[in-house]
C-alpha cells in the first residue's frame, strides 16, 4: 500500500504503578486502515485505543496522528465519547453500520 502514514506510535509505553500493560510499541497506520486489537482482559486494549484518541496523556514514547483525525470511541461503560460534530448525529439505538455511514 502506497502513501504516508496517518498514525504513528514510537517506543510507546503504559503502566498503572508497578503494572505494565504495555512496552515499546511501535505502530503506523495509513489512510482508510482498518485495525482489530485483540487481547485478555487489563491486558491494555482500551488504554492503547484511549491514547490513540488522544484521551489518555499519562505514557512513555510518542503517538501522533499526521493531521487532525476523526475518532468515534464506545468505551465499555454506557457512556459515549464522541467529536463535537458529530454528537448530535449519534442515535444508540440504531445499528452500528447505520451509525458508521452517518459518521463518515
Amino acid at each position: 500500500m502506497a502513501g504516508e502514514y496517518i498514525y504513528t506510535i514510537e517506543d510507546l509505553s503504559k503502566s498503572y504503578g508497578p503494572k505494565k500493560l504495555f512496552e515499546s510499541i511501535y505502530l503506523s497506520f495509513y489512510h482508510k486502515a482498518k485495525i482489530g486489537i485483540v487481547g485478555e482482559n487489563g491486558s491494555g486494549k482500551s488504554t492503547l485505543l484511549r491514547i490513540m484518541a488522544g484521551l489518555e496523556k499519562d505514557f512513555m514514547g510518542k503517538a501522533e496522528p499526521k493531521k487532525a483525525p476523526v475518532w468515534a470511541i464506545c468505551p465499555k461503560n454506557p457512556g459515549l465519547i464522541l467529536p463535537k460534530p458529530f454528537a448530535k448525529r449519534w442515535r444508540p439505538h440504531s445499528r452500528i453500520s447505520k451509525t458508521v455511514g452517518r459518521l463518515r
